[in-house]
């Protein structure tokens, strides 16, 4: 309930906050990769986790704040526990963002974003799902090119992490980060 509720919170300011649709350039990003292989924290303790899934989606405009572009970026990780095969930790997140792109020629640029959200961080065992909603935040830095007049290709690295451990039940935490390895398409609108 929290989690939908702060998505209609962040797609309620971005509405908000435009002048009007014409004077924005609107965008819509897809992607997916995977994430690293790292150490996650389960009720205080560090264990290893596989390297696993991401995918996502995004909706941008350039406009409503010069010279950057604002968005609301929503993403799904999944990653199984080391040695485990029915264990695993997941996130949802939705992030505000605010990314600055850097012409680098014609058809390709360079950007660096920043985001601030909510992730709800599961952790799934013999199919019961433990999960609790955290504040978190994200950075990324990519590469774009053009493939059409309205459309590009891009390559992107993004660090993404909970500002604290999920309470999942009334005596465990959970805690989450990943570093994610992406691909995607771009069309503006």
């Amino acid at each position: 309930m929290k989690f939908r509720n702060g998505a209609i919170l962040a797609v309620t300011i971005l509405a908000a906050t435009a002048q009007s649709s014409a004077a924005l350039d609107w965008s819509a990003e897809v992607y997916g990769g995977i994430s690293n292989e790292r150490d996650e924290d389960y009720d205080g303790k560090s264990y290893p986790v596989d390297q696993g899934n991401t995918y996502g989606v995004g909706i941008y405009a350039d406009g409503l704040i010069p010279g950057f572009t604002v968005g609301v970026d929503l993403m799904s990780t999944s990653a199984l526990w080391t040695g485990y095969t029915d264990e695993s930790v997941e996130s949802i997140s939705l992030m505000a963002v605010v990314r600055k792109d850097f012409a680098i020629g014609q058809s390709l640029e360079a950007y660096a974003s920043g985001g601030l959200g909510a992730i709800r961080v599961n952790y799934l065992y013999l199919g019961e799902d433990f999960a609790g909603v955290v504040a978190g935040g994200q950075l990324a830095v990519g590469l774009r090119h053009s493939v059409g007049a309205n459309a590009s290709i891009f390559g992107e690295v993004k660090y993404q992490t909970a500002f604290k451990d999920a309470d999942i039940s009334a005596t465990e935490t959970q805690g989450y980060h990943s570093t994610n390895i992406l691909v995607g398409f771009k069309l503006g609108f």
